[in-house]
């Protein structure tokens, strides 16, 4: 299993940092970090989920990207195949940049799809996306609002 380094917002380790008295992220400042980190992410940067739902209602209202189903990295744990994940766009959702179904850097991206029945995607739609892997049987679909 990888062990990863998380910095807090200061800049500096919070698993070993005295502040923290060694606790990392269950310590009350650790938990403090951590919630601002998520929540600037979210705020500006991507969505990443199993299955997402953007818009009114939905799991968040606009975003930068949705990659919905995630993978990249050389590790066995980072270089997964995404399948079977769906996105969903909804009228009041704003997907500033671009959504996808599934996405895979390094593996397979199968059997993915992205639904739009309202909602604004100024970049792309991607079903599915590999970059060196199998993207196949990925759906994208559109529904006209009367």
């Amino acid at each position: 299993m990888e062990t990863r380094k998380y910095e807090s917002p200061l800049g500096r380790d919070i698993s070993t940092h005295k502040a923290t008295n060694g606790r990392g992220w269950k310590s009350l400042k650790g938990q403090a970090a951590l919630a601002l980190a998520v929540s600037l992410w979210i705020a500006v940067g991507g969505v990443e989920a199993a299955d997402i739902t953007i818009g009114t209602g939905g799991d968040v209202a606009s975003c930068d990207f949705v990659y919905n189903g995630h993978t990249s990295g050389t590790a066995n744990d980072d270089a997964g195949e995404q399948s079977n994940h769906s996105t969903t766009i909804t009228a009041g959702g704003t997907v500033n940049y671009s959504a996808y179904g599934g996405n895979s850097s390094n593996s397979n991206a199968i059997s993915n799809s992205v639904t739009m029945t309202g909602g604004k995607v100024s970049g792309h739609v991607y079903g599915g996306y590999s970059s060196s892997g199998e993207a196949s049987h990925n759906n994208v679909s559109f529904y006209p609002l009367f």
